[in-house]
C-alpha cells in the first residue's frame, strides 16, 4: 500500500468519525435553536466534538477543513471559558457553519477545493463567526435578502 492509498484509508476512518460528530453537533445546535439556550454541558460537548474534528482533520492533511473548523472551535472555546455569552442567534450561524464544514470536507477529500472557492464558501460565515468571537451581535449571513 503506497502513501496515497494509506492516507485515503485513514481519511475514510476520519470521515466515519466525522459523520457521528456532525450528527452530535447538529442535534445540540438544533435543540439550542429551539430553546434559545445552550447549557454548560452542551457547550463542553460542542467544544470537544469540534476540537476533535479540527485536530483529526489536520492530522489527515485536510488543511481547508481544519482551517475553517478552527474558527468554529474558537467560538466554542470562548463560550466554554465564558469570555463571550451565548446568544440564541448564534445557533443559526453555527448550523450554517456545520453545513459548510461538511461541504469542505467532501470537496477536500475529493480534491475539488482550491483557496478561491474555499474563501468564497466561508467569507460571509467567517465575518459572523469572528464577530461573535469578539462579543458582537450580528445578523445571520443567511438572513440577509
Amino acid at each position: 500500500m503506497d502513501e496515497l492509498d494509506e492516507m485515503q484509508e485513514i481519511r475514510g476512518f476520519f470521515i466515519e468519525e466525522a459523520e457521528e460528530l456532525f450528527e452530535n453537533i447538529n442535534t445540540i445546535l438544533l435543540e439550542s435553536e429551539q430553546s434559545g439556550e445552550l447549557t454548560e454541558d452542551d457547550i463542553n460537548r460542542l467544544f470537544r466534538d469540534v476540537h476533535t474534528l479540527k485536530g483529526s482533520g489536520a492530522s489527515v492533511e485536510l488543511k481547508f477543513f481544519a482551517e475553517f473548523t478552527h474558527d468554529v472551535e474558537n467560538v466554542m472555546d470562548k463560550l466554554r471559558n465564558k469570555s463571550i455569552e451565548y446568544l440564541p442567534e448564534m445557533a443559526e450561524t453555527l448550523i450554517d457553519g456545520l453545513d459548510v464544514m461538511k461541504e469542505i470536507l467532501q470537496l477536500e477529500c475529493n480534491d475539488e477545493i482550491e483557496r478561491d472557492n474555499f474563501t468564497e464558501m466561508t467569507a460571509e460565515l467567517l465575518i459572523a463567526i469572528r464577530a461573535y468571537m469578539n462579543g458582537e451581535v450580528v445578523a445571520s449571513p443567511t438572513s440577509t435578502p
